[in-house]
């Protein structure tokens, strides 16, 4: 059996600014096997890396992303979340993180949160020009957004994500032809049939976000395909001591 993947969910948070090159970096260094982040398009167009479609949790600035321009957004710091640790943290764009991974072999699992139509051929443009053609993973909570994104491209490797509330959620990924379900990790043991159900459908299991010791021994335990996880480093000493 393939061992347990550890994605860092949004770089490496526990020590780095989320959704910053210097997390995605730090996640290269720790050894993760991949990486989480999120998309917004901008004002003029642009894919930036940030969670929340406001600024104000994770910069010292104000405003919406997608009434922003991406030279707007970079005037303003974004490592809040750790006051004085770098000089100036400025958001990165989806093809400056590609371009941080394309040497090494992680993946990345793009989170679309918010954009124009256009976003779905920028994305695949992106990973085209940025060659990194069977690497990529695109999760959403609005799953008509996955929908949009297979029509781009075919072969796009889609992952639904939710919470609780699909009724044998195997199915509904057999159905959706997604490659995987992002669930949040206690609903693998809250409902019962998953295990079971996603080996036969064929579908993998990837839950977020798995942080405590306890949790994702219970996640290795089950075999999951990867665990989504703010702590990298502790997700993959548990995962190694295994192996």
């Amino acid at each position: 059996m393939n061992k347990t993947l550890i994605w860092a969910h949004r770089g490496v948070p526990v020590s780095e600014p989320e959704n910053t090159l210097e997390g995605f970096r730090l996640a290269i260094e720790l050894g993760a096997d991949g990486i989480e982040l999120d998309v917004h398009e901008t004002a003029d167009g642009k894919l930036a890396v940030i969670h929340d479609g406001s600024i104000e949790r994770v910069s010292n600035g104000t405003g919406e992303v997608a009434k922003m321009t991406l030279d707007e957004l970079r005037a303003f710091d974004f490592g809040k979340q750790y006051p004085g640790k770098h000089a100036h943290v400025a958001i990165p764009t989806l093809e400056e993180v590609y371009d941080l991974m394309a040497p090494s072999a992680l993946t990345v699992n793009v989170e679309i949160k918010n954009g124009t139509p256009a976003i779905y051929q920028k994305l695949y443009r992106c990973m085209i020009d940025h060659g990194m053609t069977g690497r990529i993973i695109y999760s959403s909570f609005n799953h008509r957004m996955l929908e949009e994104m297979k029509k781009v491209d075919a072969d796009a490797y889609i992952a639904p994500l939710y919470g609780g509330g699909i009724p044998k959620p195997w199915l509904y990924g057999a159905y959706f032809h997604c490659t995987a379900l992002h669930m949040l990790y206690t609903d693998l043991y809250t409902y019962p049939g998953y295990l079971e159900g996603s080996r036969e459908t064929g579908i993998l299991l990837n839950p977020w976000t798995v942080d405590s010791e306890e949790d994702i021994n219970r996640m290795l335990d089950m075999h999951v395909n990867a665990i989504i996880t703010n702590n990298p480093a502790l997700a993959i000493k548990l995962r190694d001591a295994r192996n």
